[in-house]
């Protein structure tokens, strides 16, 4: 009897073994991903060459529209969406700047605006579908004006 009680304390042991090693796998993976994310979406100034930088510093801050949001200043030069991103109320245009713009995780924005998880990825969620929906009909207008120029 105390030997079937011995194998399954082992038994017990090995699975608990295995299961933490799955967890530190996949979160070895989770910051592998995240980090080749950022190293594809981003250059540091350094690793860009004279004209590079001359051509990036050149565009005039009067181009954009500067959002605050937690301290990060964001900048966006794209009128249309920057009219779609101010139809948001306060909560999701923050949402959708810090983990856009920023880059935070939903857990991050979670913590500083005191929601939970998966609040933030709902408000994440419904405001991506506004800002689509909003830049597809001005989309659809602007073919339908060129289309009545004609």
């Amino acid at each position: 009897m105390n030997r079937d009680v011995g194998e399954n304390n082992l038994n017990a042991q090995h699975s608990f073994d295995a299961y933490c090693k799955k967890i530190i796998i996949n979160q070895a993976k989770d910051i592998w991903r995240s980090e080749k994310y950022r190293r594809e979406k981003f250059r540091l100034f350094s690793d860009m060459s004279v004209h590079e930088l001359e051509y990036a510093l050149a565009e005039l801050p009067e181009e954009y529209t500067k959002f605050i949001v937690y301290g990060y200043e964001v900048l966006i030069r794209e009128n249309l969406l920057v009219e779609a991103i101010e139809r948001l109320d306060g909560k999701k245009q923050k949402i959708i700047l810090l983990y856009y713009f920023v880059g935070f995780r939903d857990g991050e924005i979670a913590r500083l605006l005191k929601l939970s998880r998966s609040a933030v990825q709902n408000h994440r969620a419904e405001a991506t579908k506004r800002l689509a929906k909003h830049l597809r009909e001005s989309d659809e207008g602007k073919r339908n004006d060129v289309i009545g120029d004609n």
